[in-house]
């Protein structure tokens, strides 16, 4: 017991470094490093440090969130995909994306299909993209890629449909036009072909 009060006295102490040091880069690197390492415990912290309306401090809780353990990070993250701010929403489904689990892919449409907040749906997109991309094998690689656009063939967003294209790049399926052009039949063309030649990807924090 005293063993785990010293440790979340530890991973108090780092957070507040995290936040007393929002303009240092390299320190804040090497906080969100060292708070990864307390596992389980660091997690609650950081994700409520996700609601910081600081870049640096937000993006220091990403950094650290996505260096733990999966064993430990993805029960929680799942609890988070509920919170009330979408800031915390974007964050939670762009890391599940990192973790690559074809066991996410359910969960993760869920929050694509349900969602109303337009850049969480937006990083569900990309992190479906990231997910099918970390699955062993073309062909379950491409079995999930179609289970995937059936959903996106009823989406009418065109920047989440985009969104959804540009993680496609990370599949590395050959032939993949096929289901790009799929996508186009289904949107409006012109923009969506737009945006895939010139507009940066959309962040999970802001547009």
């Amino acid at each position: 017991l005293a063993a785990r009060t010293k440790h979340y006295e530890v991973i108090d102490y780092l957070i507040s470094m995290l936040v007393d040091n929002p303009t240092d880069n390299w320190k804040g690197v090497g906080i969100s490093v060292a708070l990864a390492e307390f596992g389980s415990q660091a997690v609650g912290p950081l994700l409520q440090l996700l609601n910081s309306t600081n870049e640096n401090e937000y993006y220091g809780a990403f950094e650290a969130l996505s260096n733990i353990n999966a064993e430990f990070l993805l029960p929680k993250l799942n609890l988070a995909l509920v919170d009330n701010n979408p800031q915390v929403r974007r964050a939670v489904v762009a890391l599940l994306g990192l973790n690559g689990d074809a066991s996410l892919i359910a969960p993760v449409l869920d929050v694509l299909q349900k969602d109303t907040d337009e850049l969480v749906r937006m990083s569900a997109a990309k992190a479906l993209g990231r997910i099918i991309a970390a699955i062993g094998g073309i062909k379950e690689k491409e079995a999930a890629t179609l289970e995937v656009l059936n959903v996106f063939k009823k989406e009418n967003n065109p920047a989440v449909i985009t969104s959804f294209v540009y993680a496609l790049r990370y599949i590395g399926i050959s032939g993949v036009t096929k289901y790009i052009d799929t996508l186009y039949d289904k949107t409006i063309s012109q923009p969506v072909r737009e945006g895939i030649i010139s507009k940066p990807e959309a962040g999970h924090l802001k547009k």
